[in-house]
């Protein structure tokens, strides 16, 4: 368990943003995203979009747990932000 209030981040390539944002990536745009867990993914949406951020996706649960939002930073990159919500469990047959 990481100390509250100590954000966790992880990146993806290019490659998977369609399925991330629902479409493909702008010629010259960034090479892949950054994400960082927040406690409240509803709650940063409504905060962000106060502030004028362009949202591009979500929030929306993904089947891996993570509830997810997807934005624009100013330079044009890609973050996800991140809450974590019970999801599936692997099946090993």
């Amino acid at each position: 368990m990481r100390p509250s209030g100590w954000p966790r981040r992880s990146g993806y390539e290019r490659a998977r943003l369609p399925g991330l944002i629902g479409r493909e990536a702008a010629e010259g745009g960034p090479g892949g995203e950054v994400v960082f867990f927040v406690d409240d993914a509803d709650e940063e949406a409504q905060r962000l979009r106060g502030l004028g951020v362009e949202i591009l996706a979500g929030p929306v649960d993904r089947p891996w747990g993570h509830r997810t939002l997807h934005l624009r930073d100013p330079d044009g990159f890609v973050v996800e932000l991140a809450q974590e919500i019970p999801g599936e469990r692997p099946r090993h047959d």
